[in-house]
């Protein structure tokens, strides 16, 4: 869910959740706590975020990074 409909993130677990249809709290307590430690999944500050190693696990091309410069800002 995080790498089709999200683009790999970050996203909210809310989000995630109700994608899921599940509830936030089972979502924490019970699926995340295994992609963190298969490193599958990190935290950050602006929310959940899949690691390439999720990306080769599903078959998945890693998406590219933008160098930070590349980016469009309030005003483009």
């Amino acid at each position: 869910t995080i790498a089709r409909v999200f683009g790999g993130g970050p996203v909210g677990v809310e989000a995630v959740a109700h994608t899921l249809n599940i509830s936030a709290d089972t979502l924490i307590d019970e699926v995340e706590p295994y992609l963190l430690r298969s490193e599958l999944l990190i935290r950050s500050p602006r929310g959940r975020k899949l690691t390439s190693a999720a990306y080769e696990h599903l078959g998945l091309m890693v998406p590219r990074s933008e160098p930070p410069g590349n980016r469009p800002t309030l005003f483009d």
